[in-house]
């Protein structure tokens, strides 16, 4: 082998200890090579083997082969682990006492030292070292021996070692043979205690011998045992004795009240109870009973509670509990010791555990007899638990478990003997009642709340076994103890009746809610336990007098309806017989019934609606059974009884319907039908609280589906109920809204609020200005609320404008049909008008209706369907548009009311209703409208729409037939008011144009095509006339009618053309040429135009002419529409580009002075400046400078005509060039007219002036500029005016050059001022204006001195306003010393409106007047 170097380290000390675990330093010795095969351990154990601490040199002898290295060494880590050696001197010395016995109790000291690791390894030589060292030295050594084995056995004690008492479980079993060992452990244990008697100061060491109690005992009693079969049980008694003497110094320990003594009597009774199995060994189990008594009553009543409570604890579980002997005499004091300390808080949940332990143990097979002792727990502890239970349900303390466990186990281990004696003799009848009521409330507080889990089927079937078993105990109490004359308890006897009732209707015991399987298997072990509760409630009812039971009546109305509500027929058989006789014992001593069935009602509402409980077999079973005994009573029947019982099927019925309904949208129309007739019938019924709670329930639908005017009428049916004062009201839970209200006044104006803004979302603003009008009159007679008040007022203001211009299209109705029998009652076989949206059309309606019945089918025609259909099972819907017959129009007739008015009464407020059917009454083939008559039905609904619904039930249908020429005449009416309607709106709003066109279109194309001329043909004709002499008025009718719709029609292209974009006016121009081909047709001779005055070529005096005035007149041919009077009128446009028609007003204008196009201006852009004015909702503003272009109105010097364009797009492209060098200018309407008739009486220089025909004047010379005075000038704005004379054109330098720059430009068309012919001058007659300016008429005339009215200033109240006024008569003739006289077939008139606004007078109209004036400056309105 090669040379190495070596090491080693002895296992042995010297002390004959083994090595010490740790690290080690070892000295490296190296070896002659030639020595390693006969190396020998002699040779080198005598030698150092760890370096020395000092660092001091290793010597070895001389010439010796194996020597120390200086360099090397090396260091280990060691651990010993062994069964037989140990590294501790005192251990060792203590298992090697007798080598060295001078040392013992040095050994025995240092082994009380030694660490628990040591110990535990020579744990059975340690305790036969120390048994043996007792039985020689127990006079020199006893007390350390003793001292030893109890620090080893409280060292067993720690967590760290408790795997090793089964170690000296064995030994003291197997190994221990210390026969004698019980004498000597007995005395050091005695004098221990009785030296912790007398001891002042507390000793750390006693209370480890109380921690060695359990093993101190096993080694006594194990001895003992030994001892006495070695001398065959010699020295019994007097070992029994001293054991007395030993647990009187127990006693003696406990009975101590020095705090001193508390930690050594706290082990004491913590480890006393770990001695009982040992002892009962060699005692008999009621001697140690006794013993135990007399421990647990030394100790004092308020020391050591909870160690107390925990060693009594440990008796119960311990065996001598399970003795019949020995708990016989420790269940008197348990119970007693319980009793007192259940009622502290801190000490009840261990007093529960400790019961509750008892109460386990008493219901074990093998304990003997406890009847006994559980009468002793009844007795004692039943009362105060009962207590706890209503202190953890009242506080809801985290012991209601364990309480309510014992409460339940007591009740469970009780039998009839136990209830009869505590119930008999255990109390006074004081005691018994507040007893009775404790426990009922208790048991009803259980059953209603649950108090175990509901999956906990076993432990709830237990529960309810002791509540049953209770109630049958407690009901044979009430009966003997509380029912005769003035025992009776009301309150006892209905917590009684409550606890019943909750009993029977709890969810656990309702079988038909498990599985076959498992309702078979409870039925098997427990019964229907709700048909013997039940039955013991019925014969308690049965067992008072009429005048008792006549004091339950109504509140046990609800909970017996609760009952007979269970699906269990006997249950129901037997409960509803109870109703009748209530009605019964109420009707015999009132004479009526209210109560009962006014309470009946309420729990019907409640449980069938609110819990989901009846079905049709209950409704029909409680028909039956209370008419069947209400017949056998004539007195009852007489009384109305019958009536009663009707009615309450009809409401049961009704709720059932409202409950089957399923939830979803789809469904909504249902749900509100359902709650339409709940409503309908508590409001029969006069039943106000159920009425507003289904009024707001049938209102969150409606809001839910955004039915803002149904929410409305539906909260209106509450306002409606209250009144303006200050009486208390109660608000329905169903809307906490209104929760804040505590008032009738206050709730009424909540209301009023809401369903005003619901009408405003819905565009029904006539429902909500009277509700306003209410609000404002309490708010100014009776609250003095003058800001809310405003705000009324303001709010009334934005309504009545709403309605003047908004347009509100009419709302479409339906009629449908729902036959079949797979519909709901409240639908089966019923017909019903629906509301529908704005144009919504009948497929869109149908398939809504079909949404909500998707297997329903459609039919296909109108006629009223057969026995076949309406029996079948199948659904089957029909639908039909239906139009509303309003009688609110009627009085509007005479008046001259806007038709957004009368457009909504026409479809709003409605109950009746048509369909028409047509029908061939004549062959098939050629004119069909001369055949075609129409079956038309009246359809009468149960209320008016719009209201609580989107539909109502019909409940009357007539049928007529009305001939074909009666359906002529009214598709003529029908026709031309729509057409009309249409015309309307499309005046207040251009974003009706598209239906203005196709309105129009679709009559002219329809007349073109042969629409009038079917009429025509049909009635008209000659042979109809002579066949027919009884329709010579309605022949004469259908005439009017025709030609009124050709008037209608003039009117429409009129409003079409101001209206018409460019992409439109091909449309335009083809329905212009199909108009006057009707005119011509059915109109022969009539020219289409306005109302107005103008100038007759006869007289040249002014004159209203019309469409008619000029039908006969021969002198000058009809006008084409374009050479018609230009009628310019304010319309609201839906942009800023659209609102007024400037562009057409120049060119016109222009046009009917005489112009020729050469002159005219190519085209204007849209205006902005007073165009803007005069729209709705425009506010008055400061006005800018701006450049004006006046016009006068002087005609061309040409004799020949002037003729005009083709179409209007020529017109607005001439008047192109007007701003063509003026790219910030704007187009106003024209200024400076004179309105009210005044001519001034001077002619500024250089102007034309119109006259007669037959004047012989030439042609005047070019007129110079026109003087800074001339036309109508704002002082702010400080406008130039630009005078154009008929041979100057608006794109000439010269004309040019006259502008002016300004910050804004306004071109205004200003007529020059006319002057009055003195020769020929004769009032014309005016049409008359109304007067609706505050300035008085005489103010105003009496400022015309030159001609034009005055203007008002900014701060003026005409500032802002519209003046209107009767004109004055204006002269025949109106001329000028250098004009030419003026062809008669040159004179046009004209239309302009006329308003003032920011401080000028300036033009303007209304929605609903037309102001013309003429070249000679006249004026005239029509309405």
């Amino acid at each position: 082998l090669k040379g190495f170097d070596m090491a080693f380290i002895p296992l042995m000390q010297d002390d004959g200890t083994t090595l010490l675990d740790g690290e080690h330093s070892l000295v490296m010795y190296k070896c002659d090579p030639n020595l390693l095969n006969k190396l020998d351990p002699s040779m080198y154990v005598n030698m150092p083997w760890c370096v020395p601490e000092s660092g001091a040199a290793i010597h070895t002898q001389k010439g010796s082969r194996i020597t120390p290295s200086r360099d090397l060494k090396l260091k280990i880590r060691s651990l010993v682990c062994s069964t037989k050696l140990t590294q501790n001197v005192d251990l060792l010395g203590l298992l090697k006492w007798r080598q060295q016995p001078e040392k013992l109790e040095e050994n025995l000291r240092g082994t009380m030292r030694v660490s628990g690791e040591e110990v535990v390894k020579f744990l059975q030589d340690t305790f036969d070292a120390l048994f043996a060292i007792m039985d020689q030295y127990s006079e020199r050594s006893g007390r350390l021996v003793f001292q030893c084995l109890v620090t080893i056995i409280k060292l067993l004690n720690d967590r760290k070692f408790e795997y090793f008492r089964s170690v000296l479980d064995a030994y003291i079993q197997k190994h221990f043979s210390g026969a004698m060992a019980h004498e000597k452990l007995m005395t050091q244990l005695k004098q221990c205690l009785d030296e912790a008697v007398t001891r002042t100061n507390a000793d750390q060491s006693q209370v480890k011998i109380m921690q060695a109690l359990q093993y101190i005992f096993k080694f006594i009693i194990t001895s003992r045992l030994l001892y006495s079969r070695a001398t065959r049980g010699k020295g019994e008694q007097q070992f029994k004795h001293r054991l007395c003497e030993l647990f009187e110094s127990f006693n003696c320990v406990m009975i101590v009240k020095d705090d001193a003594a508390l930690a050594f009597q706290a082990a004491a009774l913590q480890h006393f109870a770990t001695i009982i199995g040992e002892v009962l060994k060699v005692m008999e189990p009621d001697e140690f009973a006794v013993i135990i008594k007399g421990f647990i009553d030394c100790i004092p009543m308020n020391r050591l509670i909870k160690f107390k409570l925990l060693c009594m604890g440990h008796i119960v579980t311990n065996d001598i509990f399970r003795f019949e002997e020995s708990r016989h005499i420790l269940m008197p004091l348990f119970t007693r010791q319980l009793a007192l300390y259940m009622k502290h808080e801190e000490h009840a949940g261990k007093c529960f555990d400790v019961l509750g332990d008892i109460l386990k143990l008493l219901q074990r097979k093998d304990v003997g007899i406890v009847d006994e002792n559980v009468l002793e727990i009844v007795v004692t502890l039943l009362p105060v638990v009962l207590h706890r239970v209503r202190m953890c349900e009242r506080y809801s303390s985290s012991l209601s478990g364990q309480t309510v466990t014992c409460f339940i186990a007591i009740l469970h281990v009780m039998n009839e003997s136990h209830y009869r004696e505590f119930l008999r003799a255990s109390l006074t009848k004081e005691d018994l009642m507040e007893f009775l009521l404790q426990c009922l409330e208790v048991f009803h507080n259980m059953v209603a709340h649950g108090s175990f889990p509901r999956d906990w089927i076993t432990m709830l079937m237990v529960f309810n076994q002791v509540v049953m078993r209770a109630l049958t105990y407690f009901s044979e109490a009430l009966r003997m103890q509380f029912q005769r004359g003035q025992n009776f308890r009301l309150e006892l006897w209905t917590a009684y009746f409550d606890l019943g009732v909750a009993f029977v209707t709890q969810p656990s015991l309702q079988l038909s809610h498990f599985s076959v399987a498992k309702r078979n298997k409870l039925m098997i072990k427990y019964g229907d336990m709700r048909v013997v509760v039940n039955r013991e409630m019925l014969n308690m009812w049965s067992s008072m007098s009429p005048e008792q039971r006549l004091m339950f009546i109504p509140d046990l109305v609800g909970p017996f309806l609760e009952v007979s509500l269970i699906k269990e027929d006997g249950i129901r058989q037997s409960t509803i017989p109870v109703f009748f006789d209530m009605i019964l014992c109420e009707f015999n001593e009132t004479e009526d019934f209210r109560q009962m069935s006014s309470a009946l009602t309420d729990k019907l509402d409640l449980h069938v609606s609110g819990a989901g409980k009846g079905d049709d077999e209950y409704r029909t079973l409680l028909f039956g059974i209370l008419s069947q005994l209400c017949s056998q009573n004539k007195r009852l029947k007489e009384a109305g009884a019958m009536e009663f019982i009707n009615n309450s099927s009809q409401l049961l019925e009704r709720l059932l319907e409202f409950r089957n309904i399923p939830e979803g949208d789809e469904h909504r129309a249902a749900r509100m039908q359902t709650i339409l007739n709940l409503l309908q019938y508590y409001q029969e019924m006069e039943r106000e609280g159920m009425y507003i709670r289904y009024i707001y329930k049938l209102a969150r639908l409606h809001l839910g589906s955004q039915n803002f005017t149904e929410a409305g009428f539906t909260l209106l049916l509450h306002a409606n109920l209250l009144s303006w004062d200050a009486s208390p009201v109660t608000v329905c839970a169903e809307f906490p809204a209104y929760s804040s209200a505590r008032t009738q006044y206050a709730l009424k104006e909540l209301l009023y609020r809401d369903i005003i803004n619901y009408f405003d979302k819905g565009k029904l603003w006539e429902r909500a200005i009277p509700l306003c009008k209410e609000l404002a009159e309490h708010c100014e007679l009776v609250t003095y609320d003058y800001v809310r008040l405003s705000e009324i007022y303001r709010t009334v203001s934005e309504l009545y404008n709403n309605i003047m211009t908004t347009v509100r299209p009419g709302k479409e109705y339906f009629r449908v049909g729902f036959y079949g029998q797979g519909f709901p009652p409240f639908f089966r076989n019923k017909q019903f008008i629906f509301r529908g949206q704005e144009y919504e059309r009948l497929a869109d309606f149908t398939q809504v209706v079909l949404a909500q019945f998707p297997s329903a089918q459609v039919l296909s025609h109108n006629k009223r369907p057969g026995l076949k259909l309406t029996e079948s099972e199948d659904m089957s819907i029909q639908c039909a548009k239906v139009e509303p017959v309003s009688t609110e129009q009627e009085r509007f007739i005479g008046l001259r009311v806007p038709s957004t008015v009368v457009d909504y009464y026409s479809s709003n407020n409605v109950s009746r209703f048509i369909l028409n059917r047509p029908v061939q009454r004549g062959p098939k083939g050629g004119n069909e409208f001369a055949h075609m008559g129409v079956e038309r039905t009246f359809y009468s609904t149960v209320s008016r729409l719009p209201g609580v619904l989107r539909w109502f039930e019909v409940m009357k249908e007539e049928c007529i037939e009305i001939t074909p020429l009666e359906n002529a005449l009214e598709t003529m009416v029908s026709k031309n008011k729509e057409l009309s309607g249409v015309i309307s709106r499309a005046e207040l709003d251009a974003a009706q144009l598209n239906p203005l066109s196709m309105c129009l279109n679709g009559i002219i194309d329809a007349a073109v095509m042969g629409g009038l001329a079917n009429y025509e043909q049909a009635f008209l004709a000659e042979e109809y006339v002579e066949t027919h002499p009884e329709d010579h008025s309605k022949i004469a009718e259908l005439k009017k009618l025709i030609k009124e719709q050709i008037v209608i029609l003039g009117k429409g292209l009129d409003v079409h053309m101001n209206l018409a974009p460019e992409s439109v006016l091909p449309l335009h121009n083809k329905m212009e040429k199909g108009y006057e081909e009707m005119r011509k047709k059915y109109l022969p001779g009539s020219e289409r135009r306005t109302q107005q005055l103008t100038l007759t070529a006869a007289d040249s005096r002014p004159r209203a002419t019309s469409m008619s005035s000029s039908q006969g007149s021969p002198s000058s041919p009809a006008p084409s529409r374009r050479t018609s009077a230009i009628n310019v009128k304010r319309l609201s446009r839906s942009s800023e580009d659209r609102r007024s028609t400037p562009n057409d007003l120049v060119t016109a204008t222009m046009l009917s002075l005489g112009f020729p196009q050469s002159k005219l201006p190519p085209s204007i852009p849209s205006a902005k400046g007073r165009a803007r004015r005069s729209m709705p909702g425009y506010t008055p503003g400061e006005t800018k400078k701006s450049a004006t272009l006046d016009v006068p109105m002087n005609r061309s010097p040409s004799s020949s005509p002037v003729t005009p364009p083709a179409s209007p797009v020529s017109e607005r492209r001439r008047a192109q060039t007007i701003t063509a060098n003026w790219p910030s200018a704007s187009m106003s309407p024209p200024r400076g007219f004179q309105p009210f008739g005044k001519t001034s009486k001077s002619v500024p220089s250089g102007l034309m002036s119109l006259s007669d025909s037959s004047n012989g004047a030439s042609p005047p010379p070019k007129p110079p500029r026109p003087s800074g005075d001339l036309g109508v000038q704002n002082a702010k704005s400080r406008a130039k005016s630009i005078i154009l004379t008929p041979s100057e054109s608006l794109s000439d330098p010269q004309v040019l050059s006259r502008s002016f720059e300004f910050e804004d430009r306004d071109f205004n068309l200003v007529p020059p001022k006319p002057v009055i012919s003195q020769q020929n001058s004769a009032p014309a007659s005016p049409k008359p204006f109304t007067d609706r300016s505050p300035v008085p008429r005489k103010k105003l005339q009496s400022s015309h001195s030159s001609g034009v009215p005055p203007l008002p200033s900014k701060g003026s109240p005409l500032a802002g306003r519209r003046l209107e006024s009767r004109s004055p008569s204006l002269p025949q003739s109106v001329a000028s010393a250098d004009s030419p006289p003026v062809p008669p077939k040159q004179l046009r008139s004209f239309s302009l409106p006329a308003s003032v606004e920011d401080g000028r007078l300036e033009t303007g109209s209304s929605a609903d007047e037309e102001v013309h004036i003429n070249p000679s400056g006249s004026r005239s309105s029509i309405v």
